[in-house]
């Protein structure tokens, strides 16, 4: 048995496809735990430290 879901974005299946990943879903909560211990990494500090590249 299935459930088929009609999505209006191709886009949208990928979204779907990621919320429902145990693996993506531990990798996010991961990452905000490594924020909340204050060792994340700003959008700031990602674009000076790549604004100059190519």
């Amino acid at each position: 048995m299935g459930i088929l879901i009609g999505l209006e974005d191709p886009e949208d299946w990928w979204e779907e496809l990621l919320l429902h990943n145990p693996k993506f879903l531990e990798r996010i909560a991961q990452a905000r735990k490594h924020l909340q211990e204050g060792k994340g990494v700003s959008i700031e500090e990602i674009r000076a430290k790549y604004e100059h590249h190519p």
